[in-house]
């Protein structure tokens, strides 16, 4: 599965929407580039809330792939309108 549909997978497990780049600029063979996920207004604002951490930019950067999916995976779920 490649890295773009590991990061998907998880946002929606999770209920989250968000805008997913990648920068691979100026990356050798043994560098990483830099994966960006941006949260939509909505998702980042529940993750706010539910972490309780207002200074949240809405946006997670990260090179290390396993260090990327552990903070993607440890974010709240948004929970469904009922």
């Amino acid at each position: 599965m490649s890295t773009r549909r590991k990061i998907n997978k998880i946002l929606k497990e999770k209920g989250l929407t968000a805008n997913v780049e990648y920068d691979g600029s100026g990356a050798g063979r043994d560098e990483y580039g830099w994966w960006t996920v941006t949260f939509e207004p909505a998702s980042a604002d529940s993750i706010r809330l539910k972490l309780n951490e207002p200074e949240f930019t809405g946006s997670i950067e990260f090179c290390e792939l396993e260090d990327g999916f552990e903070q993607l995976s440890e974010l709240p779920a948004v929970e469904a309108a009922q």
